[in-house]
């Protein structure tokens, strides 16, 4: 949750809440103004509209999917951190709370990127270009170059925070020390 402070005066200051983080809005406004950009220059060089929808559409899918893909590897690790979490009532009902909460952030990245590579295929398939080509291979660029961008996004932010397992973590034991069949349990105590 992202929150503007407004001073309105010496003893009144106002705060606006809204969805989302600072920097991800910021991400995504990159995205289609970077895309936007390429489209404007290569369509300046080259006097066609496919060629520069296909790579303006590109580039937004490349850099929203990146940024999903590094936000859905953070909720994902977030999530397995809470699922962990205690044995009680209470955190029975907080795993419920962040599962509803993360699987609903999940749902709207998943719209957005399904959205955004289906609305770059219908542009580029209505352009005025005819072909097998032009009509049936270049709309399916943008989302595939979105998706991948997307995997590589989940593997640079699992990479970049160097996070173990929690198997690995939950025993010091190197695997020789350990009894067979015992990775990743806790002793009884």
């Amino acid at each position: 949750m992202g929150q503007i402070v407004k001073q309105m005066g010496a003893d009144t200051t106002r705060y606006y809440w809204y969805p989302g983080d600072k920097k991800e809005y910021l991400r995504g406004a990159a995205a289609i103004v970077l895309g936007i950009l390429a489209y404007l220059v290569l369509h300046a060089i080259t006097h066609a509209a496919l060629m520069p929808a296909v790579a303006g559409t590109s580039i937004t899918a490349l850099l929203a999917g990146f940024n999903f893909g590094r936000r859905d590897s953070r909720a994902l690790a977030a999530f397995a951190e809470a699922t962990g979490a205690g044995r009680d009532r209470n955190a029975a009902r907080s795993r419920r709370r962040t599962t509803v909460v993360h699987s609903g952030h999940a749902v709207w990245r998943g719209f957005a990127e399904g959205a955004g590579g289906a609305a770059a295929a219908i542009l580029i398939a209505n352009l005025p270009a005819d072909g097998i080509v032009a009509n049936w291979l270049l709309p399916l660029v943008p989302a595939a170059l979105g998706a991948l961008a997307h995997q590589m996004g989940m593997v640079f932010e699992s990479l970049g925070r160097g996070r173990a397992t929690p198997a690995a973590t939950s025993d010091d034991r190197t695997p020789t020390e350990r009894p067979i069949g015992t990775a990743g349990l806790k002793p009884r105590g």
